[in-house]
């Protein structure tokens, strides 16, 4: 390891931020100053390897100065580790997933890739979960869009009519987010959209099949920290658009986008090639990540009403969940309180590559009572992986 070239890289990271007149706040862009300037103060010869973690000083530099913010940090371990577990091919997998579980907990775990959803909603998917005697399926959406989401499964709406419907409810349900969301640039509406085409498909078909689908997730308790959340997707999306912006084709938020975007938002000149052409806003720089926390703690507390209003609709029938992999993830979350001996937890992600991403690693080594999933579906390899026991 060059610690000479890492603390070459901290000083210009240090000597960036510090120069930085903007007087942004972002809790990342110190961060990223804080660890810099924690190598700047080390003696390399006699490192204090208990509070420097070099790993991450060399992600978050490397972030901030990259050309290609798109591009994936992997660790390649990672995916040789996730590789070796037992794997079976899905329609191997799904065959008998449910042969001693009432529920499958797929989890979302990147809401911004939407071959996640794309895939939950396919022609493959869909005819599978009714093969396999699925009975209810529980979507992560509010109960006050229920009698759109029967009207669509039922036939009296096209996806055209139920895009409609369901954004002149947003706007009935909360008018002011709504308001914002319609200012918001959404660099991925066009991709959602043709989910919603294969949603709809799927809610056709399940109704054909005798398969209800349920609106369960109760949230008029938090309508009050919305705002927060639309402000951190405002964040999110324009950070997904500056690695559009780069040269990413398709994009999915991680923290390495994020970082580049921050950083890049708040130093140089207008100028620069670097500038996003969308930079944080000044409303933005001043979110409290403490605030947004305290909304993710509520939000995951919650999982306690939804459990059981799951299990009541649920009513002892096969049922397939796809909820934020969140709600999986943590002990005593979603599948614990439904109760862990019904409830198989599979992750979705497109590619090995975004389960190994560092940023994505480092969120999981830091989150609280982290569970890993029982298995792992990756798309791209279209393979399930038993992932039950794996050590991060």
């Amino acid at each position: 390891m060059n610690f000479h070239r890492f603390k070459k890289i901290a000083s210009e990271v240090a000597k960036t931020v510090a120069s930085n007149k903007s007087g942004a706040t972002n809790t990342t862009i110190n961060r990223v100053a804080k660890m810099a300037d924690s190598l700047l103060n080390s003696k390399v010869e006699n490192m204090d390897f208990a509070n420097i973690n070099v790993d991450k000083i060399s992600y978050y530099t490397k972030a901030a100065f990259t050309d290609n913010p798109g591009e994936l940090d992997f660790s390649l371990q990672e995916v040789f580790k996730l590789r070796a577990c037992k794997e079976q091919a899905p329609d191997e997998f799904y065959k008998t997933a449910m042969n001693d579980k009432q529920f499958l907990l797929f989890g979302d775990t990147n809401h911004t890739d939407t071959d996640l959803h794309e895939f939950f909603y396919s022609k493959e998917n869909r005819e599978r979960l009714v093969e396999m005697g699925v009975k209810h399926v529980f979507l992560e959406v509010e109960p006050e869009y229920q009698d759109i989401i029967s009207a669509c499964a039922e036939g009296t709406l096209d996806a055209d009519a139920f895009i409609e419907a369901m954004a002149k409810r947003k706007e009935e349900v909360n008018p002011e987010i709504a308001k914002q969301a319609k200012k918001m640039h959404n660099p991925i509406a066009e991709q959602q959209k043709d989910v919603v085409r294969s949603q709809v498909k799927a809610l056709q078909y399940w109704h054909k099949n005798g398969v209800k689908v349920h609106c369960p997730d109760d949230r008029s308790n938090l309508k009050d920290a919305l705002p927060i959340v639309y402000k951190s997707y405002e964040m999110l999306f324009n950070a997904l658009s500056y690695a559009q912006e780069r040269g990413a084709e398709k994009p999915i938020v991680n923290q390495r986008i994020i970082i580049s975007y921050l950083f890049n938002s708040v130093v140089g000149d207008a100028s620069s090639e670097r500038k996003p052409k969308r930079p944080i806003s000044m409303d933005n720089q001043e979110l409290n990540p403490a605030d947004f926390q305290n909304f993710m703690d509520k939000r995951m507390s919650d999982d306690v009403k939804l459990a059981q209003t799951i299990s009541n609709l649920a009513d002892g029938e096969a049922s397939a969940i796809l909820f934020g992999a969140g709600h999986g993830h943590r002990k005593n979350g979603l599948g614990d309180l439904i109760g862990a001996d019904k409830v198989l937890r599979i992750d979705l992600h497109s590619k090995a590559e975004h389960f190994a991403e560092k940023g994505t690693m480092f969120q999981r080594e830091s989150t609280k009572g982290y569970s890993q999933s029982d298995f792992v579906h990756i798309l791209e390899d279209n393979k399930v992986y038993k992932t039950k026991g794996f050590k991060i």
